[in-house]
């Protein structure tokens, strides 16, 4: 069961924290359920029986919150923001759209995604996929869309998009900061020959 925060942060504070709306959690592929309770300043606890169902409670809860934020990150490390916002537009880092999507193919290629995801433990696995299928759940019950992100790059998430995100994070504090200088480079002119 979800217990989920009313319509809006004023209308929660106003109430009792119990008040909420309860909807049963049902995906084609697996049964899995969480009770999420926010506090009065909106902060939600989750509450779940194995790790898919605190996968879920998160990704439901997080996607309450900032649905239009992780799908902006999943367009970035998808290397499709040109393609939905133009090549000149750019990232919440800014950096230029077009750089980011070259930087995140060559990042995030099937080989290295499928690598990483099955290095993974099953418990990782079914954290990420309930996840997925939280975020998915409150993805669906958005009708419509925040004026934010109303637009064809917002659709359901896959747990390899999780992983490419995970990705990300892990070179953002190194080779993730060059991400334009590595687009960019060119290699060496013929006239730098080394002198026999």
């Amino acid at each position: 069961m979800i217990i989920s925060r009313p319509l809006s942060k004023a209308c929660l504070a106003g109430l009792c924290l119990g008040l909420s709306v309860s909807a049963q959690a049902q995906t084609p592929s697996m049964d899995v359920s969480a009770e999420i309770r926010r506090t009065t300043f909106g902060v939600p606890h989750i509450k779940a029986a194995d790790e898919r169902g605190l996968g879920y409670g998160i990704g439901y809860a997080y996607a309450q919150d900032n649905l239009c934020l992780l799908a902006n990150e999943v367009t970035t490390v998808n290397g499709e923001r040109s393609k939905f916002f133009g090549p000149e537009g750019q990232t919440l880092e800014q950096r230029d759209n077009l750089s980011s999507d070259v930087f995140f193919k060559w990042l995030n290629t099937p080989h290295a995604v499928d690598a990483f995801w099955q290095a993974q433990p099953p418990q990782v696995q079914a954290l990420i996929e309930g996840y997925v299928a939280g975020y998915n759940r409150q993805l669906s019950e958005r009708n419509p869309l925040p004026a934010a992100c109303d637009n064809p790059s917002v659709r359901p998430l896959t747990p390899q998009d999780l992983v490419k995100l995970t990705r990300r994070l892990l070179v953002e504090g190194g080779v993730g900061q060059f991400a334009e200088a590595l687009v960019g480079a060119t290699p060496p002119q013929a006239s730098a020959r080394l002198a026999s």
